[in-house]
């Protein structure tokens, strides 16, 4: 590496040291951006089953959507009804994922249980509306909806940061902590053929439940199954069905 005159360094062991500093940069710092994709998942509850499929969108103004449809199979028709449907748009700052807006529909007929979220980053407020009514809960740079968090996972991953925590608004709550943290690296059997992926374990701050996520690593990271375990037991379970 040629450095220009006036920057060269004096000494090795300066120029050592500024190698490993730029060595070390793209690891430790988020990445700018995250590629679109379009994941289908067989989930299986512990009283129903269904498929859910995640897609990642981004505008030519570089804003992006995430979006994720749940459908029952089977007799779980009778009890969920139509799809569970989320919609989120974010933006992505010097690394940083920044909500912007979230809908959630429940696939009732009755919209009480309807979630909306409106990020007020002027004012570094969140105003909520859901069935218990109007709120609003402070902001920062960490605080974000379930659906913009598996995004702004993907892009802490992606970074290679072992582990991360972000803060989750939910309405009729106080804002919660979750921690993700690396378990190991592992190739998964799926679908689609034997994936290399990261596993990370996500807990809530207080909770018994830990959620598992493992990204694949050829395909941008996303996500390509999930398991819920609550005292040992599986609850939730989601393997992967296709990937684009």
């Amino acid at each position: 590496m040629r450095f220009p005159r006036k920057w060269a360094p004096k000494n090795t062991t300066c120029s050592r040291l500024l190698l490993f500093i730029l060595l070390l940069s793209p690891i430790t710092q988020a990445s700018g951006a995250l590629k679109p994709f379009k994941v289908s998942y067989d989930v299986d509850y512990s009283i129903a089953s269904g498929v859910m499929t995640l897609s990642l969108g981004q505008s030519d103004s570089g804003s992006y959507t995430l979006d994720s449809v749940t459908e029952a199979k089977g007799a779980a028709r009778l009890i969920m009804g139509q799809p569970v449907v989320e919609h989120a748009t974010f933006e992505i700052t010097e690394g940083v994922v920044k909500a912007t807006g979230y809908k959630l529909d429940d696939g009732s007929k009755q919209s009480k249980k309807d979630i909306e979220i409106d990020y007020q980053w002027s004012s570094s407020q969140a105003a909520l509306q859901s069935e218990d009514g109007a709120e609003t809960k402070p902001l920062d740079e960490n605080t974000m909806d379930q659906l913009v968090m598996q995004a702004a996972a993907i892009l802490q991953v992606k970074s290679g940061n072992q582990k991360f925590s972000f803060k989750q608004l939910k309405p009729g709550r106080s804002v919660s902590s979750y921690i993700y943290q690396y378990v190991s690296d592992e190739t998964l059997k799926t679908n689609i053929g034997e994936l290399k992926t990261v596993k990370y374990s996500r807990t809530k701050e207080g909770a018994s439940k830990t959620t598992y996520f493992w990204f694949a690593v050829d395909h941008n990271f996303t996500p390509v199954q999930l398991q819920r375990v609550k005292k040992d037991k599986t609850v939730f379970t989601a393997t992967l069905l296709s990937l684009e």
